[in-house]
């Protein structure tokens, strides 16, 4: 029973949801940002293991590399968001090249 007043909401499964995010035009939802709830609504039932990548093929980064005009190219050729820094066998922290700000203190620190 409704009470006078109350809205009646609508209720979708994940593919409904999914789906009605795939085909909005409404300007104030970014491209990016219905590309993140999407990818939210798929997470059910997925596996860390289908969703990460083996660490043997991770490209990481020595915390003491050089950094030259290669490494520059490289790190921006692999269009990863963030990459693995570490230090002997111990992780430092993520390199990220989506926030210049970040990379730019990651070149002034090395």
């Amino acid at each position: 029973m409704i009470n006078k007043g109350e809205e009646v909401g609508a209720r979708y499964t994940r593919d409904q949801m999914g789906a009605l995010l795939k085909h909005t035009t409404a300007t104030d939802i970014e491209e990016r940002e219905k590309n993140i709830m999407t990818g939210v609504l798929g997470l059910k039932g997925k596996k860390i293991r289908g969703v990460m990548t083996n660490l043997e093929d991770v490209f990481m980064l020595e915390a003491n590399r050089i950094v030259d005009d290669e490494l520059v190219l490289t790190v921006y050729g692999y269009g990863y968001s963030r990459i693995p820094v570490y230090e002997g066998q111990k992780f430092v922290y993520f390199l990220s090249k989506n926030i210049p700000y970040e990379f730019l203190h990651f070149l002034e620190i090395t």
